[in-house]
């Protein structure tokens, strides 16, 4: 209460110039605690809709207290989620190394390599471009993703739980697992048959009849056949009963597995 009525009066009563004046003592606030340390906190795991998508982030604060209470734990839950949907590579810029930045900034300057423009402003154009790449893959940087207007960071959002709480709140670190589908026929390209083994019943021979054989039927399963010779298929010779097959577990009074 005494913050806000010093904030009315330090923007002579505009509700918006308050607003501000509240958000930069509680960057304030929070830059004091830096040196603090964060010592408790929260492993969160969060499962994205579709359960395609995992997350591990770690998020601490000082005290026990402060990690059970609402405000913490919404927190780290909202994170998570950034951390789903934005998939950042590194929590802060100070993690990005040395040699990544390098090889952007090489990038950036190829570029624009056919444009006719002073090297200090080029140089500009390249430091913008690394903001953006800041912004896209450190957590801190990027937006967030329930913010509409794009303006608030998350590491806007920390600095106002570390002023909220009154205890420095730290996102120490962030994992997403994503699954991922592989074609095997489409790396394999055509299938190889080795070996084919069929089983029929009486029931089957006899097709759409009451009983016997259908001829018809006899010749879908001789093609069948004949169409895996066509791919590389070895020939070899019929088997009937499972002693020939080790393993299988044959049935009994029926046609055994055949393999040629």
């Amino acid at each position: 209460m005494m913050d806000c009525k010093a904030a009315l009066e330090a923007s002579k009563g505009d509700l918006q110039g308050a607003v501000e004046h509240l958000r930069k003592k509680g960057l304030a606030d929070a830059a004091k605690k830096q040196h603090r340390e964060a010592k408790d906190g929260l492993i969160h795991a969060y499962i994205h809709p579709g359960s395609k998508i995992g997350v591990l982030v770690e998020v601490n604060c000082e005290t026990d207290f402060v990690a059970r209470t609402d405000d913490f734990q919404q927190l780290v839950k909202d994170i998570a989620m950034q951390v789903a949907a934005a998939n950042p590579l590194y929590v802060s810029r100070e993690q990005v190394p040395e040699p990544v930045l390098a090889k952007e900034r090489e990038i950036y300057a190829q570029q624009m390599a056919d444009q006719k423009k002073p090297p200090q402003v080029l140089e500009k154009i390249v430091e913008g471009k690394i903001e953006k790449f800041y912004t896209e893959m450190c957590l801190l940087d990027q937006p967030f993703i329930k913010d509409a207007t794009g303006k608030t960071r998350i590491k806007d959002m920390v600095d106002g739980a570390t002023a909220k709480m009154g205890e420095r709140v730290v996102v120490s670190a962030s994992r997403a697992f994503r699954w991922a589908r592989t074609s095997i026929m489409a790396q394999a390209g055509a299938p190889v048959y080795r070996r084919v083994l069929l089983k029929v019943s009486g029931e089957a021979l006899a097709g759409n009849q009451a009983y016997g054989i259908e001829p018809e039927t006899i010749g879908r399963i001789a093609e069948e056949i004949r169409g895996s010779d066509r791919h590389g298929r070895p020939g070899g010779r019929g088997h009937r009963g499972r002693e020939h097959l080790p393993g299988h577990r044959g049935e009994r009074g029926g046609h055994g597995p055949c393999h040629r």
